[in-house]
């Protein structure tokens, strides 16, 4: 539970912030999804589909808020010790995932159907 508000506080460095909690958070709690959405789809059960998927980006949103609120407090601290460069491109990093989040959520939220869809028609063609 530390490690959760060290990072929420911008205690971590932004390195660390950034990297770790955020790069690698996304990649370990996306890989697993996108396997078992897949397999859903693969064995017909499209509802528990919407379902998982919906979940699924109800919990990148709240992540999404977590790491973005640790990357940029951290990016605070590296501008006060003149890292500037870094200290904004971690800003302008933060501003896009976010964004790329809430518009994921979005899609998904409104146009379930049209993304069950399109996985459908992805999965006929590979």
């Amino acid at each position: 539970m530390s490690w959760i508000l060290k990072h929420w506080r911008g205690q971590y460095s932004l390195a660390i912030s950034f990297w770790l909690n955020t790069i690698l958070v996304n990649f370990i709690i996306s890989l697993p999804f996108s396997f078992v959405l897949i397999d859903l789809l693969q064995a017909g059960k499209e509802n528990l589909f919407l379902r998982v998927l919906f979940n699924f980006q109800l919990l990148r949103i709240i992540i999404s808020v977590w790491q973005a609120v640790g990357v940029y407090r951290s990016s605070v601290y590296s501008l006060s010790f003149g890292k500037s460069f870094w200290g904004v491109a971690a800003r302008v990093i933060v501003i896009v995932f976010t964004a790329n989040a809430v518009l994921s959520a979005l899609m998904v939220w409104y146009h379930g159907e049209q993304v069950l869809d399109m996985w459908l028609k992805a999965l006929q063609i590979s």
